[in-house]
């Protein structure tokens, strides 16, 4: 592999990794409203 596509393909790895981080802290994120919001269906539950 050419020098110059080398350089082009880990410049497109560093991007894809960027976007990856971005989607992991988004899923997260995600995950923990979903916890919240069963923690709130289970304590309306128990008061029924």
């Amino acid at each position: 592999m050419s020098p110059l596509k080398r350089k082009q393909l880990n410049k497109i790895r560093s991007e894809l990794d960027k976007v990856d981080n971005s989607l992991i802290k988004i899923i997260k994120k995600r995950s923990n409203l979903v916890k919240k919001v069963l923690a709130l269906k289970e304590k309306k539950k128990s008061n029924c």
